[in-house]
């Protein structure tokens, strides 16, 4: 539901009383991430996957801190690696579409996208935006964003969702509205600055002089906030 201080305050309570269990430890991992203490939340993964090889959720954060570190080999490596051994993951679909925008493939991250959707799930209709804005599908997107209002207007606060309302805004070239939706994302948390780098094959607004200022901005409080004292558990 996008209420990550919530979830970070609950599963420190849950380390206490599972200080081993790859699941509690697992999403600690990803509040470490969304806090932006990477080497932390890195870390936590790979000991997770020291001592239960196959905990897929593991695998899939660690495969996306390579991405949002830049390092394409390594993350090619390890999503081939998981979505042969588990077809039916929707993350490594999503991440791997992901990876494929970073690469400029849009070919590639259509398909990765169309996979994902397929599968259902946490990142049906976040895939489903892509692939209508990769189309230039005005018709979908008009559909997808009704599909995300009405979840919002239930209270979902995931910012992943305005971010998607933000794409279709960038896709319909409705700059302002564009925006306006990025910065409330990131007011909501969403701090994947290697996101933003990823619209560069969808839109030529990235060059805007406004979108880059945000970025920036968005850049250094993450750098801020990986100077932060780790909470303790």
């Amino acid at each position: 539901m996008g209420n990550v201080a919530l979830a970070c305050k609950t599963v420190y309570k849950a380390k206490e009383k599972s200080p081993t269990n790859p699941i509690v430890n697992s999403i600690l991992g990803l509040c470490y991430q969304d806090q932006q203490l990477i080497i932390k939340a890195k870390q936590t993964f790979v000991n997770i996957l020291l001592s239960h090889a196959d905990f897929q959720l593991a695998k899939t954060s660690l495969a996306e801190l390579t991405i949002m570190a830049g390092d394409v080999k390594q993350a090619s490596d390890l999503l081939a690696k998981q979505i042969l051994e588990l077809p039916t993951s929707q993350t490594g679909h999503w991440l791997l579409a992901q990876l494929y925008l970073q690469k400029g493939e849009l070919t590639s991250a259509m398909k990765s996208f169309l996979d994902a959707a397929a599968l259902g799930g946490r990142y049906k209709l976040p895939a489903q935006v892509y692939i209508a804005v990769i189309k230039n599908d005005e018709h979908q997107m008009r559909n997808l964003r009704q599909q995300i209002e009405l979840k919002i207007a239930q209270g979902n606060l995931w910012s992943e969702l305005v971010f998607s309302n933000a794409l279709i805004d960038l896709a319909s070239n409705k700059g302002s509205a564009a925006i306006d939706n990025f910065q409330e994302a990131i007011n909501l948390g969403f701090n994947h600055e290697y996101r933003f780098h990823n619209l560069v094959p969808l839109s030529t607004y990235t060059t805007d002089p406004i979108f880059k200022k945000m970025v920036e901005k968005l850049a250094h409080s993450n750098q801020k906030n990986q100077l932060k004292r780790v909470p303790k558990l």
